[in-house]
């Protein structure tokens, strides 16, 4: 007996030995032996897939068996599997932190973002985040101007995973930009006539940071010299230059003050007058004040009063020509004593008085008022309700009358209240 054995088949398997993570699916193909049956192919290990029967999908880096297989027939038979291993690459991308920018003084920004310069990420693949790390010097003291480095940290993927890949990390650039500081200048106020000089210390400020200063601020304004007149103000105060520590770090603006010019008060000059004789009628002897500037005065009491008592108060009301830029008024007041060594009246026993209205306010109800002399200067004013008073006159120096012998009053006589009893007394 004779027993015929099964003839044999071989496959003919040659894919691509090396891909990379990320390439388009490989469509496979194998030649088979006579039986006609079709070769079959599997991944036996590693990273990948069949689908459709000959698509072969990379799913990430590392070696990928692929296995050929055919089965045999009654002829034939099945053939031996082929395996073939496909390395597959992880897949290049560089990463380059962005270069970026912050203020002086302020904090580094958190996420710079970032850049994939070359290479791609495989379809559906993504990355969520990447940390950076600041250069040692990119502190809130860095000055403007300067730059450091931004290293990227490890990729964190929200969707793939980093060992697909071979990444190269790339650093960025962080830029020190000026900080914005803004200089306010103080408003002023100045009496006209007087010059304002500046210190370079009339401003604020806003936005310092650090240790910095602002030492001195360079400003003008027209309203500064004495000239400067009411009616142009407020003026501008207008700084130009700032000097200090640090200031290269800030992008300065300045802020205009005003300076307002007020009118001045001018200075009235007045001695106390000399005493003057009773009965004098006041002149320009007692009302000479002057002033600093030109204007008009006005006084009370006028030129011409005769003062009844033995002290008054002068005063004086001032108007300036320039009403623009002085005060349209300004009062300024003395005194005087008048002489008493002159007797005029007196009241009983009492001491004499130097007027009769000095012994009229002096007076009480039914009293009699003793009046020396020819001629009498002052005026008279009585307003003593209910209250009777008798003014005699024509009485000698010592108060001893003369028969038939009146005195006339230089002056006025006005009666408000009471009762006076004129007995030799004549009013002129």
């Amino acid at each position: 007996t004779y027993t015929v054995a099964n003839a044999t088949q071989t496959i003919t398997f040659t894919p691509p030995t090396t891909a990379t993570f990320g390439d388009a699916p490989i469509l496979l193909s194998a030649t088979g032996g006579a039986s006609g049956n079709p070769v079959t192919f599997a991944v036996t290990s590693g990273p990948g897939n069949i689908t459709g029967g000959n698509t072969l999908n990379i799913t990430g880096a590392g070696t990928i068996v692929v296995t050929a297989s055919q089965a045999g027939d009654a002829t034939y038979s099945a053939a031996p599997d082929v395996p073939v291993s496909i390395v597959v690459s992880p897949r290049a991308v560089t990463i380059a932190a962005n270069n970026t920018t912050r203020l002086y003084g302020a904090l580094n920004p958190p996420n710079p973002g970032y850049s994939i310069t070359s290479g791609t990420l495989a379809t559906g693949d993504s990355i969520a985040s990447v940390s950076y790390t600041y250069q040692n010097s990119a502190t809130a003291t860095a000055f403007a101007g300067t730059t450091h480095s931004i290293t990227p940290g490890t990729a964190v993927f929200s969707t793939g995973s980093i060992g697909n890949y071979a990444i190269t990390y790339v650093n960025g650039l962080l830029r020190i930009t000026r900080a914005p500081l803004t200089i306010t200048i103080n408003n002023q106020t100045k009496t006209y006539g007087t010059a304002f000089t500046f210190n370079g210390s009339e401003f604020t400020t806003t936005g310092l940071l650090n240790a910095d200063q602002v030492n001195y601020v360079a400003m003008t304004s027209n309203g500064a010299p004495g000239y400067a007149t009411v009616a142009g103000s407020p003026y501008p105060i207008v700084p130009s230059t700032s000097f200090g520590t640090g200031l290269g770090n800030y992008n300065i603006s300045y802020v205009n003050g005003a300076m307002t010019v007020i009118k001045a008060t001018p200075v009235i000059t007045w001695g106390t007058p000399a005493a003057i004789t009773f009965g004098t009628p006041l002149s320009s002897t007692q009302l000479n004040a002057t002033a600093s500037v030109s204007g008009t005065f006005t006084y009370s009491p006028a030129a011409g009063t005769v003062l009844n008592t033995s002290s008054a108060t002068l005063s004086v009301t001032f108007t300036p020509t320039s009403t623009s830029n002085y005060t349209t008024a300004t009062a300024s007041v003395t005194q005087i004593t008048v002489a008493g060594a002159t007797s005029v009246a007196k009241i009983g026993a009492a001491p004499p008085y130097s007027s009769i209205q000095a012994a009229y306010n002096a007076a009480v109800n039914n009293d009699v008022i003793e009046v020396i002399g020819t001629n009498v200067p002052g005026n008279l004013t009585a307003n003593k309700p209910s209250t009777t008073v008798t003014i005699k006159g024509g009485y000698t120096s010592t108060f001893t009358p003369v028969p038939a012998n009146t005195t006339t009053i230089q002056g006025t006589v006005t009666l408000q209240q009471g009762t006076v009893i004129m007995d030799g007394i004549v009013v002129k």
